[in-house]
């Protein structure tokens, strides 16, 4: 949990950085004053039952749908402290937050939190391409950067779940560097899962090979070409195998080497970087060191 935390708190940081906030006591949007008055009149009696004093209550607008919703924070006199952390899964996103700076959605009068309104029906996945979008925008530019909106896609770039991808560099910063490098130098590329969960990917180093070297290995049956810095790694239970070793020692056999290149061809077909491959055929086809 602490990671992931850690890993929320390192994308909020990344995305605002170097922006400057601008003081906004009230909703930065074309609507006028008494669309935000109306909202706190709407939020005192959803929240409070109409005994709350209008003054302890203040709205921030992360965005707005296309259905004319309004995505935003009620941040209340007797909101939590920020200092407690929650992520959920929402459909295919991650959605972030603190105490006190859940996102609403503000249609007809109402509130709804995100996650209730997916699971009821009243938003779908389009919403939530939406509110991707939303966040992605007020992140660039916060009205304020106290008050953030953390709502993204679970697979990342390249391929793997982001708070997977997240664990997996902390694994590679201990196995290669004994803990001692920065993440932000360690790349993660998918090149497929294997029937046992175990996952085929690349580790792409801060100190990793020119990619001018070569090399085409034997293993059973079937030849495994890469270059330096391009090598493939089974990843499993937080520790990485060189196929070739994981083979000789009898972590896998023959009909993991078949999923392998299966792997291969699969990711070849469609690979995520073109300046990544991952080359396992069996020995009957010519081998290469790299995809047509």
């Amino acid at each position: 949990m602490k990671k992931i935390m850690s890993f929320m708190i390192a994308v909020i940081l990344t995305l605002t950085v170097s922006v400057t906030a601008f003081a906004a006591e009230g909703l930065a949007t074309p609507d006028s004053a008494d669309s935000e008055l109306q909202i706190k009149k709407d939020a005192n009696e959803y929240f409070y039952g109409g005994k709350q004093e209008l003054g302890n209550i203040k709205i921030t607008l992360y965005g707005a749908l296309s259905d004319g919703s309004l995505v935003l924070n009620v941040d209340r006199y007797d909101a939590g402290s920020l200092t407690v952390s929650y992520t959920h899964a929402v459909g295919d996103y991650y959605y972030s937050y603190t105490d006190g700076q859940e996102a609403y959605i503000y249609k007809d009068h109402t509130f709804y939190f995100i996650e209730d309104a997916y699971n009821s029906g009243l938003i779908n996945d389009d919403t939530l391409k939406e509110l991707a979008e939303c966040s992605k925008k007020y992140l660039e530019n916060p009205i304020d950067i106290d008050y953030y909106f953390v709502f993204m896609p679970k697979i990342g770039e390249r391929g793997l779940d982001i708070y997977l991808e997240e664990e997996i560099k902390y694994d590679a910063n201990e196995y290669f560097y004994g803990g001692k490098q920065q993440l932000g130098n360690i790349k993660i590329t998918l090149y497929g899962t294997l029937s046992d969960g175990s996952l085929v990917l690349n580790v792409d180093r801060y100190d990793a090979g020119s990619l001018t070297v070569s090399y085409t290995h034997a293993v059973g049956d079937y030849y495994y070409s890469y270059t330096d810095g391009q090598e493939a790694y089974i990843y499993k239970d937080h520790t990485f195998y060189f196929i070739e070793d994981a083979y000789n020692s009898g972590l896998i056999n023959d009909d993991t080497l078949k999923e392998l290149a299966e792997c291969s061809k699969k990711y070849l077909e469609n690979p995520i970087d073109i300046d990544y491959y991952f080359v396992f055929m069996p020995k009957t086809d010519e081998p290469t060191s790299q995809p047509d």
